[in-house]
């Protein structure tokens, strides 16, 4: 109880009537333990803070250093498949933003196992029993650490990655499953529709303002688009306001995804590719 007051007043401030934090990301900031207690920790609400009226409850747990990846799976009547295992990386401290996801994740196949088996046996202990489901993690020394467990398919086109690189169907298997259609669940995941994949490796590559303010244009996205390998070029609508440093996800300029025979080249590719635009920004 110390630990966390201490972060929640170092984090937040005092104020009247609680503490408000943004949606999704924004709202998990990390911190310096207080004196006497050792490592960092992070602060995260505990429910969705533009769902609630009044204070947010928080909870704070312990920061794990480590690659970061998340699994994706789908369960039929209690029983968690794992599909896919992506990286994410995020951006400096003390926020979590995400600054590229690559599926499939970079790693030996006893991580690979690893992460998975810790991901099944996550859904099996929230008792999910059927639909879409994905587990962040980090790969601490000692092994697997989850961090969130999520009873829905993940957003940030990591469906569409999983599918071009797979070829497994998260949205179809979803709804299969919402459905009672067993056949049409399995079929969505079988390794008949690996044919249907077209790359080895995706990327999806945000980027960020270098400094607050208001959008007004970009340069450079023509060239970005037809950078090889690039399949999708998304920018935030001119006249949003952005943040910096990135608070939450609303603070993204936007992203380039990218594709190639590896994960290591489709990375490369988002990456150069998002280097090629440049935000006009006002200041305000």
């Amino acid at each position: 109880m110390e630990t966390g007051l201490g972060l929640l007043g170092r984090c937040c401030g005092p104020g009247p009537g609680g503490v408000t934090a943004g949606p999704g990301p924004g709202g998990v900031p990390a911190g310096s333990a207080p004196a006497g207690e050792s490592g960092l920790w992070a602060l995260a609400p505990s429910a969705a803070p533009w769902l609630t009226d009044g204070p947010v409850p928080f909870l704070v747990e312990e920061y794990v250093p480590g690659p970061e990846v998340s699994v994706q799976l789908a369960v039929w009547e209690g029983r968690p498949l794992a599909v896919s295992v992506t990286a994410k990386e995020t951006g400096p401290l003390p926020y979590f933003q995400k600054t590229a996801i690559t599926v499939p994740a970079p790693l030996s196949p006893a991580q690979r196992r690893a992460a998975e088996d810790a991901a099944v046996l996550a859904v099996r202990a929230v008792g999910m029993e059927q639909g879409g489901a994905y587990v962040e993690m980090r790969l601490a020394v000692g092994g697997p650490r989850v961090i969130e467990v999520g009873a829905r398919i993940e957003g940030d086109r990591i469906p569409q990655m999983v599918r071009e690189v797979t070829g497994a169907d998260l949205v179809g298997a979803a709804l299969w499953a919402a459905l009672g259609e067993r056949r049409r669940f399995f079929a969505s995941l079988s390794q008949r529709r690996r044919r249907s994949r077209i790359a080895g490796g995706a990327c999806l590559r945000f980027f960020f303002p270098p400094a607050p303010g208001v959008v007004r244009g970009f340069l450079g996205v023509d060239a970005a688009a037809r950078s090889p390998g690039v399949v999708e070029v998304d920018l935030t609508p001119v006249g949003t306001r952005l943040g910096c440093p990135p608070e939450a996800f609303t603070d993204r300029l936007g992203f380039v995804r990218a594709l190639a025979p590896r994960p290591e080249l489709a990375r490369a590719r988002a990456e150069a590719a998002a280097g090629l635009i440049v935000a006009q920004l006002d200041a305000g």
